[in-house]
Parts: C-alpha cells; structure tokens; sequence
C-alpha cells in the first residue's frame, strides 16, 4: 500500500538533489571554474589549482598557427590540408583518445577560431538536460551561455580574435545576402531526418 507514496518522495528527492547540483554547478561556472571532462585544445588542467586552465605549451602553438594562416587568407579546409600536410595531432590525437592517423576536420578549425577560452574567458552552460528523469542533452542559445571574463592566461590576444570574427562574420552575412531561400530550415531528409543545406561550389 505505501509503494506509490514511496515512489513520489523518491521522485521529489531525486529532483531536489538534481537542483541542488545545477545550483551548485552554476555558482562554479560563474566564478569561471572549469568543469568540462576535458581541457580545450592548447590547454591542460592545472595541477596545483582545481579546475582552472594553464597553457600547453606542447599544443598551444598549434592554434595560434590556425589564427596566423587564417589572417593570411586561409579558410577552414585550407587550414585543415595545411595541418595534415605537417603531420599535426589532431585535438583527439593530443587527448589519446584516438589511436589512429586521422585527418583536420574544418569544423574543428572553425570552432578554434571562435572560440573565446583562447583570449583567457570561459564559456560554460552551453547545454542541459531535458529533465532530471531524462539525460539526452539540448543546447541553450548563445544568449544564455555562462561567459566568465579573464579567468586564465590568454594564448591569442584580444586584438588578434576580435579581427578574426569579424573576417568570419563579414563572410557569414555575405553569404546569407547572396544565397538566402524561402526553404531554409523547413527542409528535411526522408531517411534521418536532419535538415538539409545548400552547399555552393564555384559557379554553382
């Protein structure tokens, strides 16, 4: 008879214990604690201070290479070739967590590139659970996203990021100005079900 009563003060203590922890979990993010699994590429974990980030001189001239070729006119696959061609580690390859040759990703580029852990900031919160029932993961908007300022020793200057979004930028908006179609977003694939993009190649 007490099991369905049993069930909800279990139900009310697991979802207070769940607040508690993202309370928890907030206030370290807001003082610029960090507390990903794993250190940005060009950063490893302080030893001697918990949860903050001091420079990998081992990988931390690999990104400032990425920012340099990108300001010399290098886009993102370019730079991917360039780093292959060199025979760079990958960030997973650097991590052990890949034991085999693998190739730059352009994706990867990018997110090096505009990433602001590399001017000495910490941008957390970018994901939550659905529910303290359901572990599956949403992303949060760069709006709600926890941004403590100068919170480690910066590898790029400010000077130096604040140029490369704006090249990132420029060809963003021009892009959009150039290819904009009324079906963006609303078109899927029949199979898996993700949305489709238009991808333009020269002339085409």
């Amino acid at each position: 008879d007490v099991t369905p009563f049993k069930a909800i003060i279990n139900d009310m203590y697991a979802k207070d214990i769940s607040k508690k922890v993202k309370g928890v979990l907030k206030e370290k993010e807001l003082k610029g604690e960090y507390l990903g699994s794993f250190p940005p590429f060009g950063y490893k974990k302080c030893k001697i201070q918990k949860n903050k980030l001091e420079i990998d001189t081992n990988s931390s001239y690999i990104v400032k290479k990425i920012y340099e070729l990108y300001l010399d006119g290098n886009g993102f696959q370019k730079i991917s070739t360039i780093l292959d061609k060199e025979h760079i580690k990958t960030p997973s390859q650097y991590l052990n967590m890949s034991y085999q040759r693998e190739t730059w990703n352009p994706k990867t580029v990018r997110a090096i590139l505009v990433n602001e852990v590399y001017i000495g900031n910490t941008v957390q919160n970018k994901c939550t659970s659905i529910s303290y029932k359901v572990k599956k993961k949403r992303k949060k908007s760069p709006e709600e996203y926890i941004i403590a300022l100068h919170t480690h020793e910066a590898i790029i200057p400010e000077e130096m990021f604040n140029k490369v979004q704006d090249i990132i930028n420029s060809k963003k908006s021009l892009s959009a100005k150039k290819h904009d179609i009324l079906l963006r977003g609303l078109m899927f694939c029949h199979n898996c079900r993700r949305k489709l993009r238009i991808c333009y190649r020269k002339k085409r």
